[in-house]
């Protein structure tokens, strides 16, 4: 998102969700990564990417319900 303009829609930021999800999916049942998490090796870099990305997301659409749709924030868990 930049300064200057719009950021994107709520609907594209939920197409980029799924398809992050998507691959996250993917990334985390293919290859030799795909063990147990108590044996699995350090997360691979491009997962590492597509969960911090996936995170920046859901906090745009936060952002997004907050601004655009003024409901209130839920409480802290």
């Amino acid at each position: 998102m930049t300064a200057t303009g719009p950021g994107p829609s709520a609907r594209e930021l939920i197409l980029e969700l799924v398809e992050l999800q998507d691959r996250i999916d993917e990334v985390r049942t293919s290859g030799p990564d795909a063990e147990p998490e108590s044996t699995a090796a350090p997360e691979p870099p491009e997962l590492v990417e597509l969960v911090e990305r996936e995170e920046e997301v859901i906090a745009e659409l936060r952002d997004y319900r907050q601004t655009q749709l003024r409901l209130p924030a839920p409480p802290p868990a």
